[in-house]
């Protein structure tokens, strides 16, 4: 899941709606910052800028939080970033989430 520019009270509404209703797991999308990753417990992913990317900064950090993800991701699936081993697999995962947002955003 990618959210940009939404306010907590919608994003949180928005995780209810896919079953993650943990309060725990909830506080993880309302801290302050530019942006944030999330795995919830039921292994879903949450991208989320707190604005609409506009600007080079705000690209950078899309891709430190897509980065994120697919460790998380991947971390899950037993591999460990290996340089030369799992490296492009890494590569791969984080072209492809980058492509399915960039297509979204256009």
């Amino acid at each position: 899941m990618v959210s940009f520019g939404q306010t907590d009270k919608e994003v949180i509404a928005a995780l209810n709606k896919y079953g993650i209703t943990d309060e725990d797991e909830l506080k993880l999308v309302t801290l302050n910052g530019v942006g944030r990753y999330c795995m919830f417990s039921n292994n879903a992913s949450l991208i989320r800028l707190w604005t609409y990317p506009e600007y080079a900064e705000d690209y950078g950090t899309l891709a430190h939080e897509i980065f994120h993800a697919v460790t998380f991701i991947l971390d899950k699936t037993g591999m460990d970033i290996q340089l030369k081993v799992s490296d492009e697999a890494y590569s791969y995962l984080i072209g492809y989430i980058t492509t399915q947002i960039y297509k979204r955003l256009k």
